[in-house]
């Protein structure tokens, strides 16, 4: 890496970047300061498997910084052993030599910064208020003078001139200072003399002297018409970008995707009001490509538009758009007018993830296509929230995700990710859990963050709490060296306190539950509460004070669960996934203790801030097919007016009841009802402990629009975050479902009749199986196309017959399937209903 010489740094700089340091606040301290002493520093995040840090250092004095480097630069530090590299932070370094200058505006003689204030922030907040006085005559950047009420901007390295008047225009600036930086230093103060504006005087004739004739006009040469041409040429060439290239999920250094789980840092540019969020990846060095890009465009289409001025014209919608803000060209995205009284707009700035607001149209220009190859860097994501985002919400999200600040997250699909945030020692706490905990707390209530232990039942769950875990950590490794030089005999009696050994190879405090005939010792750890079977020689004794020693862990049982479900295996098993991993208990009454030292009941959460088996065992697996009715008697012969609602394959389909003369569905009043029913109750239910078995019928929301459908459980998706591929049964479409997404039918959902039939066409060949083409190419036919039905037989549930498509003739479906080769001919058979 390149280092920049001692001469090249400003006097009034000191910031330093030091790396190899010993993951030790106070010994980096102890080590530092015997050299000198800093204003501020900001340590870097670091790996689980790393142990070393690095960080930012702001010195007193650029003296200091020089003396600190002297002596520590190449040397290795006892407490590490590696040599460590200090030097400038030349990323600061260009900022201090740049940014007030470049950013700077000039306004009563005090220039400075204006932006959006990031969501939630206030004024006093803004990461941009720095302010430049000045006070000498004359500043001259690049040999080029400045003059009072002009922007330095042009004379460094972009000239050309704002398209309107100078005015201050909010601006939300590309991500300019170090992102470990901690600004707790005053006002950076700048020295820049200004020179007085020469007012132009035009001449004035007096009245005694002559009339003076004007001079002819100089014709413009071929070489100017030439050019004139040219320009008018290439102005004309502006081909309007329709819409942008959404932003991906990738890799800022190889240009891939990330893979699902990888880990990114990340630095949150703009919450919506959805709670998804506008963000920007970072490479391994904690730098932003982005800004590259951003800065490139800017030059791009400072060059474009200086020969093409055309305004932007009419406006419609999300329309792309250049503006010209604040010397700097950027791309954005019309969103609309401010108000009847002025001319400015509101946009959304697609690279920087903000937006900005009474921007006057002049400084407004249609986006040439030539700028829509790159993707939108602020890519658009969403976070594993739990519940949908109120403004309470809204307001806790906005507290926790500093903007602009790096964070830790993990992808867990190509528009999604779980964020993690430095909350207790050694763990990284999901956004999610934290968001729950917050509404906890507004409420009044005190939940505890900790970690799961072990869960033998519903009743009998070990958790460890995260304000205990060190005191925890610290006891199990006194206990450890106590056991290596202990001989004591165990206690053979039932119920007697020993130490067992574990498979990992280490001593644990235990006590015997149970003792078989052959002599094995059936054994639960007092302080994880793992259970398994051990023999005596396993087995040694302990000395009073470690066997009464205070238990650390706090045993719950989880509230809503009966006592008959405690131990089902569906419980244990959906407990099991929260070993080893953060979660939150809530005590139901934290003010009564238990008797006799029984297990406290806890409402809990999972990692991601997501309910755990919250009840409703008893009522959740009643409701099978075998219960549901038609809304009316189907008979064989009968001919149906239908339109098909979904379409599983050629041969599978489900067909919805419509008028014969016209392209409307029939209505009906009691599937109207159902649904403002189930919308109303479905999001009151509680949540189910775990995925019911095939054939439940359940409540179930459908992702698309976010509404309660019934649904009905065909089986489960083979991913890693297991999800219920669920049939709506009311329309006929099918979808995955997660299980925080589906509750309990009830008696009152279940006994509304089906208005869907459920259709088998007759005269296809099945047994091949069907392609995703055949499936797709099926339903573009199908979809919006009006069709009779005739029903040849049933078969159980399922009513089979023949398709007529009324808008192609009519013609059978096989026949159309055929002649428009979505099927091959030897696809179609003869079929005889007469047997039937």
């Amino acid at each position: 890496m390149t280092t920049t010489p001692d001469e090249d740094v400003p006097e009034d700089f000191s910031t330093i970047f030091f790396t190899e340091l010993p993951d030790n606040v106070d010994t980096i301290e102890r080590v530092i300061k015997q050299v000198a002493c800093w204003k501020s520093f900001a340590l870097l995040p670091k790996p689980f498997n790393q142990r070393t840090r690095s960080g930012t250092f702001v010195m007193h004095s650029k003296q200091d910084a020089l003396a600190v480097m002297k002596r520590f630069h190449g040397a290795r530090l006892e407490c590490t052993g590696q040599p460590s590299t200090v030097r400038w932070d030349s990323r600061a370094l260009n900022r201090h030599k740049t940014e007030l200058i470049a950013s700077a505006r000039q306004k009563e003689g005090v220039t400075r910064f204006e932006g959006v204030a990031r969501f939630g922030s206030r004024a006093t907040d803004n990461r941009s208020s720095l302010v430049a006085i000045s006070s000498a005559p004359e500043v001259a950047p690049n040999s080029k003078p400045v003059v009072k009420g002009s922007s330095p901007l042009p004379n460094l390295s972009r000239s050309a001139p704002s398209p309107s008047a100078a005015s201050d225009v909010p601006f939300i600036a590309p991500l300019q200072h170090h992102r470990y930086e901690e600004f707790t230093s005053a006002p950076i103060v700048l020295e820049v003399r200004m020179s007085q504006v020469v007012t132009p005087v035009t001449p004035v004739t007096s009245a005694q002297s002559a009339t003076i004739s004007s001079p002819p006009t100089p014709k413009p040469t071929m070489k100017q018409i030439l050019a004139a041409r040219k320009a008018k040429a290439k102005a004309e060439l502006l081909q309007p970008l329709d819409r942008f290239l959404s932003g991906s999920t990738q890799n800022p250094i190889t240009g891939k995707r990330f893979a699902i789980r990888e880990d990114v840092s990340l630095c949150i540019r703009h919450i919506f009001p959805d709670s998804s969020t506008a963000v920007w990846f970072a490479d391994e060095a904690g730098r932003y490509p982005a800004e590259e890009v951003i800065a490139r465009l800017s030059d791009e289409m400072q060059a474009f538009y200086a020969l093409t001025p055309a305004p932007l014209g009419e406006w419609v919608q999300s329309q792309p758009v250049a503006v010209f803000a604040h010397d700097f060209w950027c791309r954005a995205m019309w969103l609309s007018d401010c108000d009847a009284n002025t001319s400015g707009c509101s946009l959304y700035l697609v690279d920087f993830g903000g937006e900005l607001h009474n921007i006057p149209r002049s400084d407004c220009r249609r986006l040439d296509k030539r700028f829509g190859q790159d993707p939108v860097v602020a890519v658009i994501m969403n976070f594993n929230l739990p519940g949908r985002p109120d403004a309470d919400t809204l307001a806790d999200l906005a507290s926790l995700l500093s903007i602009e600040s790096t964070l830790q997250g993990r992808i867990t699909s190509h528009d999604c990710a779980d964020i993690f945030l430095d909350s207790l020692p050694y763990q990284r706490v999901s956004l999610g859990l934290l968001l729950v905990q917050r509404r906890l707390e507004r409420e009044g209530t005190m939940a505890c963050l900790g970690v799961c232990l072990a869960a033998n039942s519903a009743h009998d769950v070990y958790v460890v709490n995260g304000t205990k875990q060190e005191a925890f950590e610290a006891f199990q490794a006194d206990f450890e060296v106590e056991m290596a030089t202990s001989d004591l005999p165990p206690d053979l009696d039932l119920y007697a306190i020993n130490a067992a050994l574990f498979t990992d190879g280490r001593f644990y405090r235990c006590t015997t539950t149970a003792i078989d005939r052959d002599g094995k010792f059936t054994v639960q750890l007092v302080d994880f509460g793992n259970i398994f079977t051990t023999t005596a020689d396993q087995l040694r004794g302990l000395t009073e004070e470690l066997a009464t020693a205070d238990l650390l862990p706090d045993i719950i049982r989880v509230s809503g669960v009966p006592l008959a479900k405690a131990e089902d295996p569906a419980v244990v098993e959906e407990l099991k996934t929260l070993c080893d991993k953060l979660c939150l208990y809530e005590p139901i009454d934290a003010e009564e203790q238990e008797e006799d030292g029984a297990p406290r009941e806890c409402r809990v959460w999972d990692e991601h801030g997501r309910a755990v088996l919250t009840g409703n065992f008893e009522s959740v697996c009643r409701f099978r097919t075998s219960g549901l009715r038609y809304k009316e008697d189907y008979q064989v012969g009968q001919k149906l007016a239908v339109f098909v609602s979904y379409a599983m394959s050629p041969e599978f389909i489900f067909l919805t009841k419509r008028c014969v003369t016209d392209m409307t569905v029939v209505s009906d009043p009691s599937l109207m009802e159902l649904q403002v029913g189930l919308q109303k109750r479905c999001p009151e239910m509680p949540e189910l402990a775990c995925f019911p078995p095939e054939g439940t019928v359940v409540c179930a929301r459908y992702a698309e629009d976010g509404c309660w459908y019934r649904g009905l459980i065909l089986d489960f998706t083979k991913t890693e975050h297991k999800q219920a591929n669920v049939f709506f049964i009311d329309f006929g479409n099918e979808d995955p479902v997660p299980l925080a997404d589906l509750r309990g039918m009830t008696q009152e959902f279940f006994d509304y009749p089906m208005t869907v039939l459920q259709a088998q066409v007759a005269g296809l060949d099945h047994s091949a199986g069907y392609t995703d083409a055949e499936i797709a190419g099926v339903w573009d036919i199908l979809k919006n196309c009006r069709c009779t039905f005739t029903i040849r037989f049933f078969e159980k549930f399922l009513a089979v017959g023949t398709l007529m498509l009324d808008d192609w003739g009519p013609s059978p479906l096989e026949e159309v399937l055929v002649r428009l080769h979505v099927l091959p001919a030897q696809r179609v058979i003869i079929q005889n209903f007469d047997d039937h």
